[in-house]
């Protein structure tokens, strides 16, 4: 007997693009990832992933290929998805920050190749902050002046000043893009997730990749409807609970607040360059990057 795949829905924006079939039935589904932009392309770094975790969280690798990705994943639905419109859904948030910052800690603790790259995302903002010409578009070059219309003087010189110290740039393998919408729960596990692993691949400190899902964390708690989301220090608390299972250091706490802005910042420039955006809200996002960065300064 043979099964028909249906297309169940496609989401993206011109930076990346989604289209997930599924058969149904408990089948895997198959999700096809592209790349639309010739100037942004998947990294083409070939690796081994780790192996998986006792729960059965995973990375899942979809090939090489700088243009398009194939992986097979035991689910159809984005883990963010889920979690914040199925209110019926077994899963919790404080358990699935576990399970990504033990997967985290795994691929941390593996070895980085001796030629390496930055991760494509951190290139991409910090050519963003610097000026550089990602998008010529009259309208997204005025996003990003709006942007920074509404920081506040102190922050912008913090924040350059910390987009271009080569020191961050460390010499750990990391995912470059950790995040619950390139990420599902596992229906055949208990808890277990399946995550996307490659494109955005490179070296850099461990803590970028932490303070990728930190800074979603935040933003959900800012942006979602009151009570969809737990307290980012309870998202924080379970992250490094997981990464502390597995991973060869503890992060550095300066570092993470550095990398959840940094972070921040990318999703901002991804969003004025390739998606469409609702430039009345671009100076929200600015304020609760001058509020972070104060809490951190304050902090060192």
């Amino acid at each position: 007997m043979t099964t028909s795949t249906s297309l169940t829905q496609q989401f993206g924006t011109a930076l990346r693009r989604t289209t997930i079939y599924d058969v149904g039935g408990g089948h895997p589904a198959r999700w096809i990832r592209t790349a639309p932009d010739p100037r942004q392309k998947f990294a083409r770094m070939d690796i081994t992933p780790p192996a998986p975790l006792e729960s059965g969280s995973r990375f899942v690798i979809g090939g090489t290929d700088p243009s398009e990705r194939s992986y097979v994943l035991p689910g159809a639905t984005p883990m963010v998805e889920q979690l914040l419109t199925d209110p019926t859904t077994p899963f919790n948030w404080e358990d699935t920050y576990s399970q990504w910052g033990q997967l985290l800690g795994t691929l941390h603790a593996s070895p980085a190749p001796v030629e390496h790259e930055a991760p494509p995302a951190r290139t991409r903002v910090r050519r963003w902050w610097n000026g550089g010409d990602l998008h010529s578009d009259p309208w997204r070059v005025e996003s990003r002046a709006l942007f920074f219309d509404e920081l506040n003087t102190e922050c912008v010189s913090s924040l350059t000043e910390l987009f271009n110290d080569a020191r961050r740039d460390g010499n750990t393998l990391v995912h470059g893009w950790a995040g619950f919408g390139q990420s599902v729960f596992d229906r055949n596990s208990e808890n277990g997730i399946a995550a996307i692993l490659g494109e955005d691949i490179g070296v850099a400190n461990p803590e970028f990749d932490l303070g990728a899902l930190l800074a979603q964390s935040v933003e959900l708690a800012v942006f979602s409807p009151p009570g969809t989301m737990p307290q980012p220090s309870q998202c924080r608390a379970a992250l490094l609970h997981g990464y502390s299972a597995t991973a060869p250091r503890e992060p550095d706490a300066g570092e993470l607040n550095a990398s959840c802005i940094e972070n921040i910042v990318r999703h901002v420039a991804d969003f004025t360059c390739f998606a469409e955006v609702d430039q009345a809200e671009i100076p929200r996002w600015s304020h609760l990057v001058n509020w972070l960065e104060t809490r951190r300064n304050l902090a060192e």
